[in-house]
């Protein structure tokens, strides 16, 4: 395990990896379990005795109020996780950009960091735990909250009509979380959810607004919103998966098994299952679990995708109606703008006063 390893420094570039048996250690499953339950009754908590007041002060539609409710609460968790993430990234040594502003394509190539520390280097990378204590628990933390989203929005969230898609998104957040920990690809698993918590900081922002009757404020956010969600997970997000399937650093997944750059192979000695830093296999056979990290990077983007339409359909409304109109995920559009008169005229009842 990490705590056996030589002083960091002295393990050298490309040297075989300690192999890590299970993806999920049993004190870190210790850790995340208890801490999702905490995370759900603070959830619960704020709803109650803090969102739900502000809700009924601005006088939100009982049609809306649950759904605002919901969206400052994750509006709030996702602000925090971004906050802390921006304190990690300051300490990181491994996040490293090159700003040259000379031409269009070195400005946008600046945003990119420098992908050696990130896919490659390997041996660095099992070091983090114990460089970055509190990386590792900011980590564990973003699984807890994810799984008790996955426990709300098959319980207890209203269900919108991207039900599934969002029931597949937390699952496979979570398998990538505990599989690029357990085989030390963190670094790639830190920055998707870093920059995919930060769309949703402004994502639920404007939807708490627009709920709240805040039409102005929601236009504009939702303009920014679009922005930074194009930026973050149409462009840089593929730029991330590119990297994922081309870099040579790969030859450094190494362990005393072997590689873990494969597809799939034939191995006998696995039965019945088998989780290892070089294979994730079943009665005989064995994916590759660089190869496998990388394809869930995929389908997560499929499912960006996916809402990235009903964004874009969000801002059609936006440009030929004036204002956003509704949330696709949840009604249709006719309905959703005779709600929204509703929330106007409240609105202007409160300005009169």
């Amino acid at each position: 395990m990490v705590n056996d390893l030589p002083p960091y420094g002295t393990l050298p570039r490309g040297s075989i990896l300690p192999v890590r048996l299970g993806i999920y250690p049993l004190e870190d499953t210790l850790f995340i379990i208890p801490v999702a339950v905490t995370i759900f009754i603070f959830r619960l908590l704020m709803k109650k005795f803090f969102f739900e007041p502000i809700a009924n002060r601005q006088k939100v539609t009982r049609k809306y109020r649950k759904k605002m409710v919901e969206n400052m609460w994750f509006f709030t968790y996702y602000t925090s996780a971004v906050l802390f993430g921006c304190y990690l990234i300051y300490r990181f040594d491994w996040l490293q950009f090159t700003f040259d502003f000379s031409s269009v394509k070195s400005t946008l190539a600046s945003f990119v960091p420098n992908m050696d520390p990130i896919y490659g280097n390997m041996v660095d990378q099992i070091y983090d735990e114990i460089r970055y204590p509190e990386f590792r628990y900011f980590y564990l933390v973003e699984m807890a909250f994810y799984l008790q989203a996955l426990f709300g929005i098959v319980f207890v969230d209203e269900k919108g009509k991207d039900f599934k898609e969002m029931f597949i998104h937390h699952v496979v957040t979570i398998v990538l979380m505990l599989y690029s920990l357990g085989i030390y690809g963190h670094r790639v698993g830190f920055i998707i959810f870093f920059i995919n918590d930060l769309v949703d900081v402004f994502l639920y922002f404007c939807k708490s607004c627009f709920e709240a009757g805040k039409t102005p404020v929601a236009n504009v956010g939702f303009v920014v919103f679009t922005l930074v969600y194009t930026l973050m997970r149409m462009m840089f997000f593929p730029v991330m998966i590119y990297y994922a399937f081309t870099q040579p650093w790969t030859a450094e997944w190494v362990t005393a098994e072997g590689t873990s750059v494969y597809w799939l192979k034939k191995d006998p000695s696995v039965f019945p299952l088998a989780l290892r830093f070089d294979c994730l296999g079943a009665f005989g056979y064995c994916i590759g679990p660089y190869n496998m990290l990388a394809s869930l990077l995929v389908v997560l983007l499929i499912i960006q995708i996916f809402w990235y339409f009903m964004v874009l359909r969000v801002l059609w409304d936006q440009v030929t109606h004036g204002r956003v109109t509704h949330d696709p995920r949840y009604e249709e559009g006719a309905d959703a703008r005779a709600d929204l008169q509703v929330i106007n005229n409240n609105n202007n009842k409160k300005k009169k006063m």
